[in-house]
């Protein structure tokens, strides 16, 4: 982005070379100053109240594990199979 708008200096108009210094800008502060240093060291001082999840919002999201090493324990129960010898037909097409 900030290739992009530094893109706009060559336009010969004055504003869009102010805008693409002031994108460009705005961009490099978001990146390197918001999400390098202010949001780690937020996350970092509110501990588990950063995670906090509001309770309407945890009723209607589902209950995920990915990290759960018995997963097959969230599947339901497969239906007993009812395996024929080979050659036999079906007891609805006899």
């Amino acid at each position: 982005m900030i290739g992009v708008f530094g893109a706009f200096v060559l336009d010969p108009s004055a504003s869009t070379k102010l805008f693409g210094v002031g994108l460009s800008v705005a961009v490099l502060l978001d990146v390197t100053l918001v999400r390098m240093v202010l949001v780690p060291s937020a996350m970092s001082l509110l501990g588990r109240h950063a995670w906090w999840l509001p309770g309407p919002l945890d009723r209607i999201l589902p209950d995920i594990h990915p990290d759960m090493d018995d997963a097959d324990a969230l599947l339901p129960a497969a239906a007993p199979s009812r395996e024929r010898p080979p050659g036999e037909r079906p007891a609805e097409l006899v």
